[in-house]
């Protein structure tokens, strides 16, 4: 049979909404379809409920098992198995309306587009709400303003893409991996199509990476990064201003935390935000640029130890709040420097070795900037603030 669409749906710990994201997928009134369920080394019942859809279903659904490496890896791997003439993707604890699938077909097939996505309804479980994110004003498509003004971007899961995007094109080992990679496919598409509808219903709870704040949550500073060095150079000043208003959303509202990681990308690609003219034009997101003249501590963490080894508690607090921290140690070694005076290198002869450890790193603040954590400290995220 001709598969239409492959619809690719990652499956990881969600034994309890996996059953209703698959019969989403198999109500789809397209025929010519596959599902395929890429189970990433999930922990619960995920891996036994993809095997019987696959039994219940041959030929329809195909499932892939393979050890846990993310979200983006997974769909990599559904991607690379996949058969169909185009792709879409569907995460394991959202559902699609019925007639998703075959509406995107028929349009993308009407208009010859590469690309055709729709609206979202995003449920709030935990407030018992609905609204709708609607991704466009108007069905006609015009992609320089798309990109610079549309909604729903940065998702995967509102689209169709002929498979030809996904040519030398995956996902990155990260968070944030629709952001580093979705836009930069759309400013690729020669033609891109519309629906004005919500077919794709997102679940948003409350304990998911998208709520939650953690270390390497600020993989959403190279996500922006990628985004803004992989896009088609002609629409680079529509993806500048596109990134300054998801950047200023963040800063300001989702993840305020980040505030130092964000001012310090700001300053990575001042030009680009400085000559913008959609910036320019725009007072509220053009407030963006105040930020540049906020000093910012660097991103480095100064761990001074001498004749000790760190404790394995701030490693491991290091490890997981600061992920893409510099990690900088002081030791015995930086006596030899002639900077180091002599009072110093009289107290490590005498044992002194906190005093030592102290000066170190003040020494190494100094040269370099940062912050100095003590050996007891066990640091948190909230170490971030700091930086300001």
């Amino acid at each position: 049979m001709e598969v239409k669409v492959s619809l690719i749906i990652p499956v990881y710990g969600v034994e309890n909404f996996l059953e209703r994201a698959v019969d989403s997928a198999l109500a789809q009134t397209l025929e010519e379809k596959e599902i395929v369920l890429v189970d990433d080394g999930s922990p619960d019942a995920c891996p036994a409920i993809c095997d019987r859809y696959a039994r219940d279903y041959p030929g329809l659904v195909k499932v892939i098992h393979q050890g846990n490496q993310g979200l983006g890896m997974a769909r990599n791997a559904g991607v690379a198995a996949a058969r169909g003439e185009y792709l879409a993707f569907l995460d394991s604890d959202d559902t699609i309306e019925p007639t998703m699938l075959e509406t995107l077909y028929k349009k993308a097939k009407s208009g010859g587009y590469d690309l055709v996505m729709c609206d979202v309804k995003i449920c709030y479980v935990e407030e018992n709400r609905e609204t709708v994110s609607v991704s466009y004003p108007q069905e006609e498509i015009d992609l320089a303003d798309y990109i610079a003004h549309g909604n729903n971007i940065t998702y995967s899961v509102n689209k169709l893409f002929h498979r030809s995007l996904w040519e030398g094109e995956r996902y990155e080992k990260m968070l944030f991996e629709d952001i580093a990679l979705i836009p930069a496919l759309v400013t690729k598409a020669r033609s891109m199509g519309y629906v004005p509808q919500p077919f794709y219903n997102y679940y948003r709870r409350g304990g998911t990476i998208s709520t939650s704040q953690v270390g390497a949550m600020v993989d959403i500073v190279d996500a922006f990064e990628k985004f803004l060095t992989t896009c088609d150079p002609g629409y680079k000043e529509e993806a500048v201003y596109a990134v300054a208003r998801q950047l200023l959303w963040n800063m300001t509202q989702s993840r305020p935390l980040f505030l130092p990681d964000f001012i310090a990308f700001l300053h990575e690609f001042e030009a680009d935000f400085r000559l913008n003219p959609y910036l320019r034009q725009d007072n509220e997101a053009g407030k963006l640029l105040d930020y540049l003249e906020t000093p910012v501590l660097p991103d480095t963490l100064v761990c001074a130890h001498c004749r000790r080894e760190l404790p394995p508690e701030l490693l491991r607090a290091v490890k997981e709040h600061f992920p893409h921290a510099r990690v900088v140690e002081p030791d015995e070694s930086w006596l030899s420097r002639e900077e180091v005076p002599e009072n110093v290198r009289q107290a490590a002869e005498q044992g002194h070795w906190q005093y030592v450890e102290e000066y170190l790193s003040l020494l190494c603040l100094w040269e370099e900037g940062g912050i100095a954590l003590s050996q007891e400290a066990l640091p948190s995220l909230l170490l971030k603030r700091r930086r300001m």
